[in-house]
């Protein structure tokens, strides 16, 4: 019997110290947001300099705890003057072990990808209407915003073909109009959902959502409302495929979709939901927001790149 609990202790260490080393996450800088220049001369020229850079402002400060909020990447900043090459000087240099200041020389070092986000398209429209008969004035305004993120292996220092594009418009209008330059709501509401939007695309193009338990028509995988997935969306679940590129030697992912579901509950982590079409779900399979493409029956065991187990390299 005693020999026997030795042999069931090491069967438990060999199963669960695989999962600990696999639970550590990379970590990420997050670089400063940028204008781009004709953004910052246009925003000048029609006297919305100052609009432009208070979004710019909330931007940047709402998009680090956006990303912190997916709770998938450990996240540091730096400076974005060089970041690439800084990053990989502080991967390259030994720790030393006696050093009393290593947990916070190891939590700057090492990190796997660069955020890079910024501002290409931004106007702030406000028409005022006139109403003589009753003299009033009513106010129509319009803030759009363009901005996108590259992301960056600082382990070879090139861009990931997995940028993410967001362009968003939000209005508001008044029927009496006294100071209609002077408020920030719209700008500040306007930065926030950006941030949300560009965090959410940011995580999921390297670390899609992934399925962590299938039980008969139900299933749960390991994202929710931080990550943009709400009650009654619709989902896709993709198994995917390492196809070699032997031009560039890259390893790409082939995604196929098996299956759908309706999500019945969204946690701020993850989330539950009813599948609706099974061409062959699994453990592991990828979670994407349906695009409404035909699914596929497949007989190829699914190959899951997603989350934290195995990061999507594209």
């Amino acid at each position: 019997m005693k020999k026997l609990s030795w042999q069931i202790l090491i069967a438990v260490c060999l199963i669960v110290l695989p999962t600990l080393a696999l639970a550590k996450k990379e970590t990420v800088i997050i670089g400063p947001v940028l204008i781009s220049p004709e953004v910052i001369a246009l925003a000048e020229k029609e006297g919305k300099k100052e609009e432009l850079f208070t979004v710019a402002r909330s931007l940047s400060a709402q998009f680090i705890p956006a990303i912190a909020a997916i709770n998938v990447l450990d996240i540091v900043e730096r400076s974005r003057k060089d970041v690439i090459e800084l990053e990989q000087d502080f991967a390259s240099v030994a720790v030393d072990p006696d050093d009393k200041f290593l947990a916070k020389s190891g939590k700057m070092a090492g990190a796997k990808y660069v955020f890079l986000p910024q501002i290409d398209g931004f106007y702030d429209n406000v028409e005022i209407t006139e109403h003589t008969a009753i003299q009033r004035k009513s106010l129509k305004r319009e803030v759009f915003l363009s901005a996108i993120v590259q992301v960056v292996d600082t382990t070879t220092g090139k861009v990931l073909p997995s940028a993410v594009g967001v362009q968003m418009l939000e209005k508001e209008e008044f029927r009496s109009a006294i100071n209609p330059q002077s408020g920030q709501q719209i700008l500040l509401s306007l930065s926030n959902k950006m941030a949300r939007s560009l965090a959410q695309g940011s995580v999921a193009g390297i670390y899609p959502a992934k399925v962590l338990t299938v039980s008969g028509n139900k299933l749960m995988f390991n994202r929710g409302l931080n990550a943009g997935f709400s009650d009654g969306d619709l989902v896709g679940i993709y198994t995917a495929q390492e196809v070699l590129d032997e031009d560039s030697g890259a390893i790409l992912y082939n995604e196929m979709l098996i299956g759908r579901a309706v999500i019945s509950r969204a946690e701020k982590a993850q989330a539950y939901a009813s599948i609706k079409e099974d061409f062959g779900i699994l453990k592991g399979c990828i979670v994407r927001k349906d695009n409404g493409v035909e699914a596929q029956p497949t007989k190829e065991p699914a190959v899951s790149p997603g989350s934290s187990e195995r990061p999507v390299n594209w």
